[in-house]
């Protein structure tokens, strides 16, 4: 057996491979954001491409996080499932299933969520 053939396809399948598909992820990422202006995309697009390893870390470790208020379409589907849990905690009131305390104490935490 041939070791330097073996550990050669080993760290191209186990490192490089793996390596690869977290810098493609993050300029995916990068790309599908919402929330990143022009300027804000271009400077994190330059800083993955030229600094693969460290730019992807960093991308990772600092990116802004989405909240759900900022961007529109994630808000309406918070709304949308806060609507329909409300509507099942309600029915499972009417029907005796949970207590009146249970559901005031399940609706504040859907409401504050």
């Amino acid at each position: 057996m041939d070791w330097g053939v073996f550990w050669s396809v080993f760290v191209v399948m186990f490192v490089m491979v793996p390596l690869f598909f977290v810098w493609a992820f993050a300029l995916v990422d990068l790309f599908g954001r919402r929330d990143l202006g022009g300027v804000a995309k271009v400077a994190w697009l330059l800083f993955i491409l030229f600094l693969p390893l460290l730019g992807t870390l960093f991308y990772y470790l600092f990116r802004p996080t989405i909240r759900v208020d900022e961007v529109p379409e994630l808000a309406s589907e918070r709304a949308g499932y806060v609507a329909e849990k409300l509507t099942q905690l309600t029915e499972l009131r009417d029907k005796g299933v949970i207590t009146e305390e249970d559901f005031e104490k399940q609706k504040r935490r859907l409401l504050a969520a």
